[in-house]
């Protein structure tokens, strides 16, 4: 299996911002080789490297990379991810992944619920319809896709009204997430309107859409658009994914290197704090806007490197530690701001 260049492109955008779907189709391009001369090259180190990021996410309690690994389960692309290891190990390690998301799903942690969605053999449906429904945007995106293009029992060839009414609500609902997947569900939004309600392309209130998820960063809306010159910048310019502006209460750049994840059990802690404690007192306000004006470049310069990780977590561990004794939640948590 391999990827067309364009393709590749805003798979490798999407890997930069934390996705593991992307990671994984990156890690498949590289453990398969080129089916097409005109596909990007084969490099097995790149194809290591996104499968060390996608292992170092998982293991760092991030559901959705647990259950895209789970999924990867065929051994050219488990050797990229598991360089080394038996495939009697990785197996023991995809039935830890399987009781982790399992676990998370029962807490109600919206990408452990969805991961269960992902993995599942039957009832996948009503599973994803519950992961939408406690807050997964991923979740609302998968289902607005699936009944914009398939219809709600999959015939390819029957899109109802009702399927098109379904899929304008999970994108709606999805579109209103703060996070990676919310500009997607945006760029779907226009184009189930675009069919539900027979816009062209150059109708104002599709346009306005398009160009919405193309400011939030969407590829694909952002190709759409043909805007060329801005898809390098794109490419090049992201390590972690743009939560706020360095001028605001968001982002957890750090921590986010840190622990792969900005939404995962660590980080929502110090978004609590951030939100409830710092956010309300002078200082705290000074700090976060001091804290947002360094990270990122921080972040840009050195996040991908290990000694610099190594450097940061002892002192988050210690901080969140203390955190947690003083009962703030490490359960999923929406930004106040």
């Amino acid at each position: 299996m391999s990827l067309d260049q364009s393709l590749y492109e805003s798979f490798l955008y999407e890997a930069k911002l934390g996705d593991p779907s992307s990671q994984r189709m990156i890690v498949i391009h590289h453990a398969y080789g080129q089916t097409d001369p005109t596909d990007p090259p084969v490099n097995i180190e790149e194809g290591k490297f996104w499968g060390k990021k996608l292992a170092e996410s998982a293991n760092n309690g991030n559901y959705l990379a647990m259950a895209h690994i789970i999924f990867a389960s065929d051994t050219p692309t488990c050797s990229m991810i598991f360089p080394g290891i038996s495939i009697s190990d990785i197996a023991a390690i995809h039935d830890t992944y399987k009781k982790q998301i399992s676990a998370g799903a029962q807490k109600s942690i919206p990408d452990a619920m969805y991961a269960l969605a992902f993995l599942a053999e039957s009832d996948k449906l009503s599973l994803m319809k519950a992961a939408a429904e406690a807050g997964s945007s991923l979740a609302c995106y998968a289902l607005a896709f699936d009944f914009s293009n398939y219809g709600e029992y999959y015939s390819s060839n029957l899109v109802t009204e009702k399927d098109l009414h379904l899929a304008e609500y999970y994108a709606v609902m999805g579109s209103k997430a703060s996070d990676i997947y919310a500009p997607r569900c945006i760029l779907l939004l226009a184009h189930i309107r675009q069919e539900r309600y027979g816009w062209s392309d150059e109708n104002p209130e599709y346009l306005s859409l398009v160009r919405k998820a193309a400011s939030s960063g969407d590829y694909r809306a952002v190709k759409e658009l043909n805007n060329i010159d801005r898809i390098p910048e794109l490419i090049n310019s992201i390590t972690t994914p743009p939560k706020r502006s360095a001028t605001s209460s968001g982002g957890c750049y750090i921590a986010t290197s840190v622990y792969g994840s900005y939404d995962c059990p660590e980080v929502w802690v110090l978004r609590r704090y951030r939100d409830n404690v710092l956010d309300k007192n002078v200082f705290g306000r000074l700090f976060i806007r001091i804290y947002y004006a360094t990270s990122p470049t921080l972040v840009r310069l050195f996040g991908k490197c290990s000694w610099f990780k190594k450097l940061w977590k002892p002192w988050l561990d210690k901080k969140i530690a203390e955190l947690k004794t003083k009962g703030f939640s490490e359960e999923p948590y929406n930004d106040k701001h």
